[in-house]
């Protein structure tokens, strides 16, 4: 029976993957080719643009492991990773996820991390425009309201966290950096904000406790939840001075207060 164009694109995709055109040898003449010889090439075409996918965004991975290792990676990321996206610039997304389960980089605990800041680099990149809006009606908020305040952060924002110097890591293996290329894994931790100013992405360092207060507000916490894990997280937190520097470089797009 004459298969439907769904079950067709279905059964070639699972071709793809997989290797095996005995699936669709059945429903395609190939001209006294195999089947199998011309499921190859698009196979091997398909792997070419996923794992160079990868390669745009993790450039840092692979300058560490090698393009060698970094093949090997990809390859078994897209064996357990079909695509599920029409759009190649998603792929990537559960790549620094299944870098903490990969055993190959056991060795390399900090990998799934840099993994995540690029992940991060890249969004940001991408994020939409957005105008911030009017902040000066809150000079004039009632004190008793300003514990209620919710903030939207700008788009072109995150935040990354690590128990390993990642900014580090990342900076010193960027093309144009100069100077010494030394990274001390024991460091301790670093955490990141990435934001976007123009064209460029900017990453700078967080003190404890305005990470946690960013990532608090990012998720939709009051700035009152907001400041108390603040606090846990740094004890001599100035909510002033975040606040004020976090405003003024358009952090927040939007504001609202309970009434």
């Amino acid at each position: 029976m004459q298969p439907s164009l769904l079950e067709l694109q279905r059964s070639f995709g699972d071709a793809l993957e997989s290797g095996e055109a005995h699936a669709i040898a059945p429903w395609i003449v190939a001209n006294g080719r195999a089947v199998s010889a011309r499921l190859a090439i698009y196979r091997n075409n398909t792997q070419t643009i996923l794992r160079n996918a990868l390669r745009a965004d993790y450039p840092v991975v692979e300058r560490l492991v090698g393009r060698a290792f970094f093949d090997h990676a990809a390859t078994a990321y897209i064996a357990e990773s079909p695509s599920q996206s029409g759009d190649v610039g998603d792929y990537g997304s559960g790549f620094p996820h299944f870098l903490t389960t990969f055993s190959a980089v056991a060795s390399l605990p900090y990998l799934a991390d840099v993994a995540r800041l690029e992940q991060a680099w890249v969004s940001v990149f991408l994020a939409a425009e957005a105008t911030p809006g009017d902040f000066s009606g809150l000079a004039t908020l009632p004190p008793e309201r300003f514990g209620s305040l919710r903030f939207a952060i700008h788009p072109a924002i995150r935040l990354v966290a690590s128990r390993y110097p990642v900014m580090t890591i990342w900076s010193v293996n960027q093309a144009d950096h100069i100077g010494d290329h030394t990274v001390r894994l024991d460091s301790g931790a670093e955490l990141v904000l990435l934001r976007r100013i123009e064209t460029e992405v900017e990453l700078c360092a967080l003190e404890p406790g305005e990470h946690a207060w960013l990532e608090a507000l990012a998720s939709g916490s009051t700035l009152a939840d907001a400041v108390e894990a603040a606090f846990v997280a740094q004890q001599d937190f100035d909510l002033s001075r975040c606040l004020h520097r976090h405003i003024n470089e358009a952090s927040f797009i939007s504001y609202t207060a309970e009434q």
